[in-house]
């Protein structure tokens, strides 16, 4: 009966420790992640804001008809 109780409680040790280290392994991959989609997110919207901050000069026409590079047609 000793041997019984002590392989028992020697089970239940060994799953608590085989519980935690998956727990702590899968919080470890959790955090690298989120890590990944936080990158993705931020060069996402550094791609959106380069593409918003497109300025034009400022002696640019406000109709096609008076550009000088299209000669004055309306397809480019």
């Amino acid at each position: 009966m000793k041997y019984v109780v002590a392989i028992v409680i020697a089970m239940a040790v060994l799953n608590a420790f085989i519980t935690w280290c998956m727990c702590a392994a899968a919080g470890r991959e959790d955090r690298k992640m989120e890590e990944m989609m936080r990158k993705k997110e931020m060069k996402k919207r550094s791609q959106e804001q380069a593409i918003t901050k497109i300025k034009y000069a400022s002696d640019k026409p406000k109709d096609c008809k008076y550009c000088y590079w299209w000669g004055g047609r309306n397809k480019g």
